[in-house]
């Protein structure tokens, strides 16, 4: 091939010629198959179940008759019970599964502070319930000084007086005096004073609101 006559360099035919310049075309790497999503907790009760509020990963309620008179931030007796027709509880935490322990027990644990619950669960989803008064670890409020909203601080677990009531989760608890010591003006308890956070009776809760921490 003469390419003085042509002046060009035909490459692929005269029919189909480009001249000789290189050229070049990016592409990006497929992306890989993603991860899959972590793992749901497992259930939050002792016995592998759950009893209310089991669409939510992360707080559940469970079944338990407690002992007349316990703290709700009593140590666990390492014996499971609870669930429908399950062995009565030493302490409340031994309602809750392994990794799961009483809302608002241990305010070092940010997923059992108020902050932590309210991040898990709505005012709406916790006056509604299935049913039931399913009791967290702390009294809701100090009637002293009511607050006008939703609080970080932790309030106790007092055995008895105005304010002492524990704040509970479930169809059966109701609008507090104090109303804004977990939810603004949407806080709930059961209704019986003698019987604080810390002297709970089994005629005032139908089970404990277990929250995931590990």
């Amino acid at each position: 091939m003469n390419l003085l006559t042509h002046n060009k360099l035909l490459l692929m035919g005269p029919a189909y010629d480009r001249h000789g310049a290189v050229g070049f075309r990016c592409v990006a790497d497929a992306p890989g198959t993603p991860p899959p999503p972590p793992p749901l907790p497992p259930a939050g009760c002792a016995d592998g179940s759950c009893d209310a509020f089991c669409e939510n990963s992360r707080v559940q309620g469970c079944a338990a008759t407690l002992p007349e008179g316990v703290s709700m931030r009593a140590p666990a007796t390492g014996k499971p019970c609870g669930g429908a027709g399950g062995a009565p509880c030493g302490a409340p935490a031994d309602a809750c599964a392994a990794g799961w322990r009483p809302c608002l027990s241990d305010f070092s644990v940010p997923a059992l502070s108020a902050a932590g619950l309210r991040a898990a669960m709505t005012e709406g989803a916790c006056a509604a319930g299935d049913g039931g008064r399913f009791l967290t670890a702390m009294s809701h409020a100090d009637c002293q000084q009511c607050g006008a909203g939703p609080s970080a601080e932790d309030k106790g677990c007092r055995p008895m007086g105005c304010g002492s009531e524990a704040i509970c989760c479930g169809a059966g608890c109701v609008l507090a005096s104090c109303p804004s010591g977990l939810f603004a003006n949407a806080t709930t308890i059961y209704d019986n004073q003698a019987h604080g956070c810390g002297f709970v009776a089994p005629s005032v809760a139908d089970g404990v609101l277990c929250c995931y921490v590990a």
